[in-house]
């Protein structure tokens, strides 16, 4: 019966443990791809910055369930800084993204377009960090600018 008790401890301890290099990759670009394909399934025409607020308010919905999750895997010790690094950069994405959420609220183009030029930068640099674990996506999209005809 011990032998049993120990097993069954040592099966549900292991669960909760650290994932190979293969499988924290696998899994992190499975919910990246899923985050990615969520976030791009309708199509974005250009916007009023009201309808702009609300696509990015919807892109930060699905990035923070997606974050969550990637911040749940538990990558193997060798690759721990690199991952905490990409994720970061991610997570400082979504906090882009709700400021460039607020700036279009407020119809504050000016700090709009410069939240967006930050956020451009960051999504290439979580890009390039991604792309050295073997992760593709989880950059957070912005939607078209806002057509200027429309105001």
């Amino acid at each position: 019966m011990l032998v049993v008790l120990a097993g069954v401890a040592a099966a549900c301890g292991s669960e909760g443990g650290r994932l190979s290099a293969s499988e924290f990759t696998h899994r992190a670009a499975a919910l990246c791809a899923r985050a990615d394909r969520r976030a791009t399934e309708h199509d974005h025409p250009p916007l009023d910055a009201h309808g702009a607020a609300h696509a990015v308010g919807r892109i930060i919905v699905i990035e923070r369930a997606a974050l969550r999750e990637l911040h749940d895997l538990q990558p193997p010790k060798v690759m721990e800084t690199r991952v905490d690094e990409w994720l970061a950069t991610v997570d400082q994405l979504v906090v882009e993204a709700k400021f460039l959420r607020e700036s279009l609220q407020h119809d504050d183009q000016h700090t709009a377009q410069a939240v967006a030029i930050r956020a451009a930068r960051l999504s290439l640099r979580s890009q390039v960090l991604g792309t050295r674990l073997g992760i593709k996506g989880c950059t957070v999209p912005t939607p078209p600018p806002v057509d200027p005809s429309s105001e």
